[in-house]
């Protein structure tokens, strides 16, 4: 099978918490026999072992420097109207161009690009190249109009999903919201990792508890919960926190910053407890995945969590993960943890297990390689 990924970002350098997502499904799916040929929304692209670069649609930039005078308002009033044409037009070009001269695509695969940029595109391409398009959304349920349209306000605002062969998202919790407006054939294929990337390091565990993660928004209640006031009442234990856009009280816990990749993974492999705090509504609606737990657990670390709906598909609770409901329950649970090494490692030890069986991105793109195959069946 051959595809053509459109990706938003796959510059690793780029500060965006998905790409790594995309390098590693498209890995596994290359290496399951997959050829790919791959275009970049935004950032730069990047050429691998694992796909041919087919360049970009446009210069995303343009546009930044067109609005950045504007208002967040006024910019998406302006992107929707001016640029909307733009947009499908440059998209047609690049497409038309690129399925030239790459003759014998099967399928079109739009990974997290922005929906309502795409509309109308792939109704366009069935009827005159005969091809199906899937689209892969990352981001639900917050992207949804239901949950605020946090990160893409005007994404799925009267979307029109029937354009679509088949509709993929990583939360199961939304697939009845989305049937509800309008969409077929929907799968659900949660994140994963991939256990050899993170894989983890023999280093010296200098950090008690650590968080890393993007910005605090949606997490404040429970990043109060499990690092402000543990950090303020347990002035022995060791808290810091990775990551920028932080707009909350981190109490006495070190500012580490940005992490690169790798730092990322030393500094989780250093630490004797990692937190994962799921932002508010991928917590509280079902089974709606996002790739913290998954990374953690392949780097056999010791794992906390808040409460989040569902989290029992993934990881046996009390086992490979342990849940905390109060900033007092945190405090008791990092002292127990921080005076017993071998329980930290046991839990550690079993949760990468968990994702060697179940959570690999192997297992994935086993998933999506099968719906495209499905796709095709139906053409």
């Amino acid at each position: 099978m051959k595809i053509l990924a459109l990706c938003w970002y796959i510059d690793p350098d780029y500060p965006i918490g998905i790409t790594p997502v995309w390098w590693q499904l498209l890995k596994s799916l290359n290496e399951l026999g997959v050829e790919i040929v791959l275009g970049v929304h935004d950032g730069q692209t990047i050429s691998s072992l694992w796909w041919r670069n087919a360049g970009k649609p446009f210069s995303f930039g343009f546009v930044r420097k067109s609005v950045e005078f504007f208002s967040y308002k006024q910019r998406m009033v302006f992107v929707q109207n001016p640029f909307k044409h733009w947009f499908k037009n440059s998209y047609k070009r690049y497409i038309e161009k690129t399925l030239s001269n790459e003759k014998d695509v099967d399928v079109i695969l739009v990974c997290g690009i922005p929906f309502h940029y795409f509309s109308e595109i792939p109704e366009w391409v069935e009827k005159k190249f005969g091809i199906p398009t899937i689209f892969f959304e990352h981001d639900m349920p917050s992207i949804l109009p239901q949950y605020g349209g946090w990160g893409g306000a005007t994404n799925y605002v009267n979307p029109d999903f029937s354009e679509y062969a088949a509709f993929i998202t990583t939360s199961k919790g939304v697939v009845p919201l989305l049937t509800e407006m309008g969409a077929s054939n929907v799968h659900v294929i949660y994140f994963a990792v991939d256990p050899y990337v993170y894989r983890p390091t023999k280093s010296e565990k200098t950090i008690d508890v650590l968080f890393q993660g993007f910005g605090s928004k949606f997490r404040e209640d429970w990043m109060t919960k499990m690092i402000t006031e543990p950090s303020m009442c347990s002035p022995l234990m060791n808290f810091a926190v990775a990551g920028q856009q932080f707009d909350t009280n981190l109490g006495s816990a070190k500012k580490l910053g940005a992490l690169s990749f790798t730092s990322f993974r030393d500094i989780c492999c250093q630490s004797k407890i990692n937190l994962n705090i799921t932002r508010k509504h991928f917590a509280e609606v079902y089974c709606s995945s996002t790739s913290r737990p998954f990374e953690l657990a392949s780097l056999e670390c010791c794992m906390i969590s808040n409460p989040c709906n569902g989290i029992n598909e993934w990881f046996e609770v009390g086992k490979e993960i342990l849940i905390v409901n109060s900033a007092q329950e945190a405090v008791e649970l990092y002292t127990w943890l921080l005076s017993s090494e071998e329980t930290r490692i046991k839990m550690g030890q079993l949760a990468r297990k968990r994702v060697l069986k179940s959570h690999s991105y192997d297992h994935r793109a086993k998933q999506l390689l099968e719906i495209m195959r499905n796709v095709l069946k139906k053409q």
